[in-house]
């Protein structure tokens, strides 16, 4: 059994204008992947102390903390879409093979630069539909 690197899951930004066209968002230092099942509770009266449920949505979230580099392609096209409102392609990449494409809106983005140390970025998105597989 092997593990493997963090440096080796990469979230790539689409680019492109009139045909896809990914990048590396430069400088990212961590991404997270998260999934969340919202339950149903169909409990009543009749069920006395027993919680019953149904399975409802998946709620899929991005997290991407990165180093700020100021003119960065991919950078500039993430602080586009959360400034506009507008829905962003992003991309997992593992291990140097692009895997997954996704739409994704920006909940939020927040920049901090402290003093003496690098100037950060952390994205949230939230996914509207489903990962796509990427076609070899």
């Amino acid at each position: 059994m092997s593990g493997i690197n963090g440096a080796d899951v990469l979230i790539l930004v689409d680019v492109g204008v009139s045909a896809p066209s990914f990048v590396v968002a430069a400088g990212q230092r961590d991404v997270t992947f998260d999934e969340s099942n919202n339950l149903i509770d169909i409990s009543s009266k009749d069920t006395g102390r027993i919680e019953e449920v149904l399975m409802g949505r998946l709620t899929q979230t991005v997290t991407l903390d990165m180093l700020f580099i100021n003119g960065d392609a991919g950078y500039l096209a993430l602080k586009d879409a959360s400034r506009n409102g507008t829905a962003i392609t992003i991309r997992r990449r593992f291990q140097g093979a692009d895997v997954e494409d996704a739409t994704a809106f920006i909940e939020t983005r927040s920049e901090t630069f402290p003093d003496q140390d690098a100037g950060l970025v952390s994205l949230a998105f939230r996914l509207s539909g489903a990962w796509v597989v990427v076609s070899p």
